[in-house]
């Protein structure tokens, strides 16, 4: 049986891998301060400043990594450096558990919607959907998001607004928010890493895509049985 993640203090490890694309060290460098400010140490991990191909590293050197992330209890939380593509690619080679036994908190999006979506489906466990260590520009980032980082691990209380659409609906809803990147919600349907979204409240980010493959998308997620949307 799983166990409730433990919120972050000062002094608490956080460390940074990258499963999926690469990214340089210098543009990891302002997240990894922001960390540093507010309180946290940081583990980097090999794969970060490090190239292969379309990849931060090949599949064993970035499976590695990320498991002796997910195995060491001196790391309470782990930050993704950038998306891409790769998370499938490791995602069943990965040991659960340890981190089944001793959960710690997993921030990313885009590619690392596999791993949110692996995790919610298998162990029930919450995890954080935020902007990765390589998408953090000190001087452009939207400060709120990068805040709502630290209020998040910290177990403040989060309070959200957002612009209003024509296309409201008035109402309310409560319930487990699941979902990601549309591109990797679409590929995972039918995979054991696909999610059951009866009953919760599903979020969908992407961008860079045509308008049409967002409808396409869409309809077939429409199509699968454990889908509602």
């Amino acid at each position: 049986m799983t166990q409730p993640i433990p919120y972050l203090q000062k002094g608490d490890t956080i460390g940074i891998t990258c499963p999926a694309g690469a990214v340089s060290m210098d543009t990891m460098q302002p997240m990894i301060e922001q960390l540093e400010t507010w309180g946290f140490n940081v583990h980097i991990g090999t794969t970060v400043g490090t190239s292969y191909f379309k990849f931060s590293a090949c599949d064993q050197e970035r499976l590695n990594d990320f498991q002796s992330m997910l195995d060491d209890t001196n790391i309470k939380a782990i930050l993704f450096g950038r998306g891409g593509y790769g998370m499938v690619r490791i995602i069943d080679l990965l040991d659960f558990s340890k981190f089944a036994k001793h959960p710690k908190w997993l921030l990313g999006y885009s590619d690392i919607t596999c791993l949110h979506n692996h995790v919610h489906t298998h162990f029930a466990l919450p995890t954080i959907h935020a902007h990765m260590s390589g998408a953090y520009h000190a001087h452009s980032q939207d400060l709120f998001s990068t805040q709502t980082i630290f209020d998040t691990l910290s177990g403040n209380a989060l309070f959200l607004q957002i612009p209003s659409n024509t296309h409201n609906r008035v109402g309310e809803a409560s319930g487990i928010v699941v979902g990601g990147n549309l591109a990797l919600l679409s590929d995972l349907c039918g995979t054991n890493s696909d999610i059951d979204t009866s009953g919760k409240i599903l979020v969908i980010e992407d961008i860079g895509e045509y308008k049409y493959n967002i409808d396409r998308m869409l309809w077939q997620l429409k199509k699968v049985p454990n889908w509602i949307i």
